[in-house]
């Protein structure tokens, strides 16, 4: 709990901010929606903020009121905060009352009256770009990139040959094409025009090019010699495939390339034991093996996944921005970090 020497003492930062009893309601819905968009937060009201001088807020009954409405009227939607009066002494020296608002981390995103949403960042609130605004969404769960229309893709962009034998697979009784418009909107009509909508999702499962639409929908496998990656003179890469198409047909050359890779390799496990290749497949390693096709496309700014290969380790690089991954940034995940031989391809 917050006290008066705290809110005196305590630097602005991600999730506090001090504000005048002065302040306009549409100037407070900023960090109110920013902290909602972030980490939640508190605001203590009737606190100048460079100063701190502690003005109280019961001797402006009207300004408090409209405080109080601010996340309701100047917040879409409206936040779900917490009030807190905090007894004080007001720098006159009369008895008097701070408001602590707590901001809760929403699973929305919220903008301001003026439809713009902000982000917490340090103690600041950032306006979002368009771009920032719809990965936000995304990975709040509010939006699902793989539910939005493709911008330009027809019915006659999908391999409708792909799509009967999934249907046939899981005995679906109906026509490929009714499959794709009765199930997930895959295929939907656009209320305005009338005109079939192909999904992302639909393009990137049973697309004839799915590349043409999401050129970096792609996997890419470097192999080197020894045990780091080098370049310039010294580079080492000796393989380096690309793999396009389908999700399924992407995940069906990768795991070929590895059965046959390292049909012959066998791979350190806890305790010294040694492991068959065979028997890795069928760990998580098939899950790292098929991710990436399938999250790559999921932002306008995503990267190529690489799968890196070196004389000690298969290595991951996750693009920079990467929705529902716990790794982010340029990290690199090591799969296996102990392999220690490799037959030449």
């Amino acid at each position: 709990m917050l006290t008066i020497k705290d809110i005196r003492t305590r630097k602005e930062g991600q999730t506090f901010d001090c504000k005048s009893i002065q302040v306009a309601p549409k100037a407070l819905a900023v960090p109110i929606v920013a902290m909602a968009n972030a980490d939640g937060g508190v605001l203590a009201v009737g606190v100048t903020d460079r100063k701190r001088e502690i003005e109280g807020v019961d001797r402006s009954p009207e300004k408090l009121n409209e405080i109080l409405r601010v996340p309701f009227d100047f917040c879409m939607p409206s936040v779900a905060v917490k009030f807190e009066y905090l007894p004080c002494v007001n720098k006159d020296g009369e008895k008097d009352r701070l408001l602590l608002i707590h901001v809760p981390a929403s699973q929305t995103l919220h903008t301001n009256q003026a439809d713009e949403a902000f982000m917490r960042c340090g103690d600041k609130s950032r306006k979002l770009s368009f771009d920032e605004r719809i990965q936000l969404m995304y990975d709040k769960g509010e939006r699902y990139y793989e539910n939005t229309a493709v911008y330009g893709a027809q019915v006659s962009d999908i391999d409708m040959t792909a799509v009967a034998k999934f249907v046939k697979r899981i005995g679906y009784g109906k026509k490929p094409l009714d499959y794709l418009k009765e199930n997930n909107d895959f295929v939907r009509k656009n209320p305005k025009t009338g005109d079939d909508e192909v999904s992302t999702a639909c393009i990137l499962l049973f697309g004839k090019n799915p590349q043409r639409f999401f050129p970096r929908a792609r996997t890419r496998f470097i192999r080197y010699v020894g045990t780091e990656e080098k370049t310039g003179a010294e580079m080492n890469v000796i393989k380096d495939v690309t793999f396009e198409g389908t999700i399924l047909n992407q995940v069906q050359k990768r795991l070929s390339l590895s059965r046959r890779r390292w049909r012959s390799i066998r791979f350190w496990a806890t305790r010294a034991s040694l492991l068959h290749a065979a028997t890795i497949l069928r760990l998580p390693f098939r899950r790292w093996w098929s991710m990436p096709v399938a999250i790559a496309p999921t932002t306008s700014k995503a990267l190529r996944f690489r799968l890196k290969c070196l004389t000690t380790a298969l290595c991951l690089s996750p693009p920079a921005i990467c929705p529902d991954l716990s790794v982010r940034g340029t990290s690199v995940i090591r799969i296996f970090p102990a392999i220690p031989s490799l037959p030449p391809s």
